[in-house]
């Protein structure tokens, strides 16, 4: 059987040995499209800075546009950044509420938001999950109601992933305020013990853990100490037994 380091190995001897296909590979295009097979199109948008939304202002770039009329594209962004820096707080907060504004938006998306299956942005979650835990993580009503919904292949036949997302996430909206939603919350409540129960456990284990190595380490220390003991006691006893030798001698010669 074919082992995944030799598996690895004969993949990067063969692109080594085709130049052509590996510059293919590696090329913007091709890494735009495979990019684009992993990105989840659900994942909400990430809220836009104070600044992003002062760009967008076109009375900003129109301004810019006609006192300066022969500027690049790339000088206006240049320009846009100056007349940011100068802006008065006063000007600037109109912007920041903005700002606020979508962020409260993109927090709220994202409460509901379950990565698409197979996307980057689903291996990336898991990872952060047992990295920062080691356990899987609490589910949401969403994400109960979510798995449940998409088990109705027939419903959705024909659909792509992405459409499927979609009516899901409609579907929800509708449902998460009436009694419908109260099975899922439920089922929420308790993945959330189960999961603040495992972590708890966790924590103790970890703790009894460092405990046990902490008093193994001072037992260590204690023998250690000992063992220096025993060796400058068995220096010292030789010279107590030598000098009481030379002792009796002298008196022995009266002197």
């Amino acid at each position: 059987m074919c082992s995944k380091f030799n598996l690895n190995k004969y993949i990067s001897a063969f692109l080594d040995s085709n130049k052509s296909l590996l510059e293919k590979w590696e090329g913007k295009d091709n890494q735009n499209n495979l990019n684009k097979l992993f990105k989840d199109k659900n994942k909400p948008k990430a809220a836009s800075s104070a600044y992003i939304f002062f760009c967008k202002d076109k009375k900003n770039r129109e301004k810019i546009k006609t006192d300066y009329p022969d500027l690049s594209s790339q000088d206006v962004s240049v320009e846009m950044g100056k007349m940011w820096k100068e802006l008065s707080d006063t000007k600037k907060q109109k912007y920041k509420d903005q700002y606020e504004e979508d962020k409260q938006r993109y927090e709220n998306e994202m409460k509901e938001y379950v990565p698409q299956e197979g996307s980057y942005e689903e291996l990336i979650t898991e990872k952060k999950q047992k990295k920062a835990t080691g356990l899987k993580n609490a589910k949401t009503a969403f994400q109960f109601f979510f798995d449940e919904m998409k088990t109705d292949k027939e419903k959705f036949e024909g659909m792509s992933a992405t459409e499927i997302m979609s009516v899901i996430t409609e579907t929800w909206k509708q449902v998460k305020g009436s009694d419908e939603a109260d099975k899922y919350k439920d089922m929420e409540k308790e993945d959330k013990q189960r999961f603040e129960t495992a972590k708890k456990n966790k924590a103790e284990v970890s703790k009894k853990k460092d405990s046990d190595e902490e008093e193994e380490s001072n037992e260590e220390e204690q023998v250690k100490e000992q063992v220096v003991k025993e060796k400058s006691k068995e220096k010292v006893e030789p010279k107590k037994q030598k000098s009481k030798l030379v002792a009796k001698v002298k008196k022995s010669i009266g002197r």
